[in-house]
C-alpha cells in the first residue's frame, strides 16, 4: 500500500492540483486570512477527507487553538486536526495538546511529536502515547534546523520514523518532504500511512524536475518560494507529482 498524498499549493493553483491530492491539507492562517482559499475547501467539503494543519512551517510558529477553532467554523467541520507543535519544544506541545483535547475531543486530532533532541521526542511519544493516540505526525525537520541539509533531516527523521514504529506501534503521517530517498526507504512498510508536502509543485514553479535536478534547501518555508507571478506554466509540477507518486507507490 502506498502512502497517501496531499498536496499544498498557493490559492491560484487550488483548482489545478488539487484534484490531485488523495486528501485536502488545509493550512489554518490561510483559511483565516484568503477567502478564496476557504471557498474552494467549503466548495469541496466531502468529496474528500481533509486536515486542518496549524501553520507552524509557513509562520514558524503555530496558529492558536482559538484561531484553529475559527478556522473549524469557517470550514464548516474538517476530518481531522494538527493541533499546534512548537518548533523543538515538546513541553509546549504537550500542553497544546492537552487543551486541544478540551476544546475538539481525541478522535480528530492528529499529534505531532516535537522535541530538539531525541530523548524529547521519545518523551513526547509516550506522552502521546499514554493519552491513548495511535497515530502521529512526525515533522520534516524533527530535532534538525531549517539551515540543516535536507539529506541531514532524512537521515534523521527516517530514524525517528522507525523508532514511532518499533517502540510505540504508532501510524505515521509525514510533515512534510525532505527527499525522494527518504520516501524510498518506506516502501512496505504500512506503518507509514500518509504524506503532505509543496514540494512537488514548489520544485515545478522553479522548473526544477525531480529525477533530474537538485532539491532546494528548506530554509524558507516552501509555501513562501511558490509565490506565483503571472500564469505559470504547470508542465513541470505535473511532472514532478506524477513522479512523487511513482516513487510512494513503488512503480519507480
Amino acid at each position: 500500500m502506498s502512502l497517501k498524498l496531499a498536496l499544498e499549493c498557493p490559492t491560484p493553483l487550488l483548482n489545478d492540483i488539487q484534484p490531485l491530492s488523495d486528501f485536502y491539507w488545509v493550512l489554518c492562517h490561510l483559511v483565516l486570512s484568503d477567502r478564496d482559499y476557504a471557498n474552494y475547501y467549503i466548495k469541496h467539503r466531502g468529496e474528500k477527507l481533509s486536515t486542518l494543519d496549524n501553520s507552524v512551517n509557513e509562520l514558524l510558529e503555530p496558529c492558536s487553538l482559538s484561531d484553529m477553532e475559527k478556522a473549524v467554523e469557517v470550514l464548516d467541520g474538517v476530518s481531522r486536526i494538527v493541533p499546534p507543535d512548537y518548533l523543538g519544544n515538546h513541553f509546549a506541545t504537550e500542553k497544546a495538546l492537552d487543551e486541544a483535547v478540551e476544546m475538539f475531543g481525541k478522535e480528530k486530532l492528529l499529534p505531532a511529536v516535537q522535541g530538539h533532541e531525541l530523548r524529547y521526542v521519545l518523551e513526547c511519544a509516550t506522552y502521546i502515547k499514554k493519552l491513548g493516540f495511535t497515530e502521529v505526525a512526525v515533522p520534516y525537520d524533527i530535532t534538525c534546523s531549517r539551515y540543516d541539509s535536507i539529506e541531514g533531516m532524512a537521515e534523521r527523521r527516517e530514524e525517528i520514523v522507525g523508532r514511532m514504529i518499533l517502540l510505540y506501534g504508532f501510524d505515521v503521517h509525514l510533515l512534510g518532504m525532505t527527499t525522494l530517498e527518504e520516501l524510498e526507504s518506506y516502501r512496505g512498510i504500512d506503518k507509514v500511512k500518509s504524506i503532505d508536502t509543496g514540494s512537488p509543485v514548489m520544485h515545478g514553479l522553479w522548473n526544477l524536475r525531480f529525477g533530474r535536478n537538485g532539491l532546494l534547501p528548506k530554509v524558507t518555508p516552501t509555501m513562501e518560494q511558490m509565490k506565483l507571478l503571472g500564469n505559470p506554466d504547470l508542465k513541470s509540477v505535473y511532472y514532478n507529482i506524477n513522479y512523487l507518486k511513482e516513487i510512494i507507490s513503488g512503480q519507480k
